[in-house]
């Protein structure tokens, strides 16, 4: 991550910047801290901020390579950008880019901190839509069948992956299940720290609940602290070591790596397949756009498709010799 992100969050509440920067960066640093606090002041996640940040890295380079504040990128500026990057750089990368620089310079200058917003006019640059597959049906009994239930760090992985499938919970949602959050006579969890910081009640199977009471009573609740899915010392399980397990268990299994959000890819494609509706779907994975929804089950259209047709067709009533 570029100097002048990396400085940002150790300059003093005073905004003393006595600090060896380029031409016009004391300027970039003030504006960079300003749109760090608003982030903060908003209530985005520490992990959005630094990806935000890292993003706004590109940025200052930009300004620092053209020798302006950014203050002064203009329209043009930005564009040639795009253009000079286009061929290394995938279009979803660059769409992610300008998209927090557009957030950037629509608070700064809605804070007359600037005074003109030079991401005005700059389109989104067309993605080739890549859905990723998801576990089969016989893919992911083989998954959960693999942990040693016996073991607690068996069963509580066998759970996670259980869970993760059943709600399409994020990873993020998934690792901070607290046990107060957990009806499993009402079969419902409560998820937090979601996406618009809304929480969101989700049904689960009788078949998961029934596992969730058993992997409590015979492991976790005789370990400290209330994280449903967590360590020997009751310290909540962390999404860095969940990735982990799971590449482990994938590369055992003679898979290429598998990650977690490939669970909720799963979880949505089978629910699809199975006759839920998008809507409905949407409400489950916690979308406020169901076009974001259309991209987790597009990959299964196909088969929906072919089993309609099979099943409705006129040529079921007629005999063709």
């Amino acid at each position: 991550m570029h100097k002048t992100i990396r400085k940002i969050l150790l300059l003093s509440d005073s905004g003393d910047v006595s600090l060896d920067y380029k031409t016009g960066t004391t300027r970039n640093v003030a504006l960079l801290r300003s749109f760090y606090l608003h982030c903060r002041a908003k209530g985005l996640t520490a992990k959005t901020v630094k990806d935000y940040l890292h993003r706004m890295s590109y940025l200052v380079n930009l300004a620092n390579h053209l020798g302006k504040s950014l203050g002064g990128i203009s329209t043009d500026d930005i564009k040639e950008y795009i253009v000079r990057v286009l061929d290394t750089v995938k279009p979803v990368s660059i769409n992610g880019r300008v998209k927090v620089w557009r957030i950037a310079y629509q608070y700064w200058y809605s804070e007359h901190l600037v005074e003109n917003d030079p991401t005005i006019g700059i389109k989104k640059i067309h993605e080739d839509v890549v859905i990723k597959p998801a576990l089969t049906v016989e893919q992911l009994e083989l998954l959960l069948n693999s942990f040693d239930k016996k073991r607690f760090t068996g069963y509580r992985n066998k759970m996670m992956v259980l869970t993760a499938v059943d709600t399409c919970a994020r990873v993020g949602e998934l690792v901070n299940i607290r046990l107060p959050d957990l009806d499993l006579n009402d079969r419902i969890i409560t998820l937090h720290h979601t996406k618009g910081h809304r929480d969101r009640n989700v049904p689960i199977t009788p078949q998961t609940a029934k596992h969730l009471y058993n992997y409590i009573y015979r492991f976790r609740r005789e370990l400290p602290g209330d994280h449903l899915f967590c360590y020997k010392d009751g310290c909540p399980m962390d999404v860095d070591r969940l990735r982990k397990i799971l590449v482990a268990r994938s590369q055992k299994l003679g898979w290429p790596p598998l990650g977690p959000h490939c669970l909720r890819r799963s979880g949505a494609q089978y629910l699809h397949n199975a006759g839920m509706s998008l809507e409905l779907l949407r409400r489950l994975l916690g979308h406020t756009d169901i076009r974001t929804t259309q991209t987790y089950i597009d990959s299964s259209d196909m088969v929906t498709l072919k089993d309609t047709q099979e099943r409705l067709t006129v040529l079921n009533r007629i005999h063709v010799a």
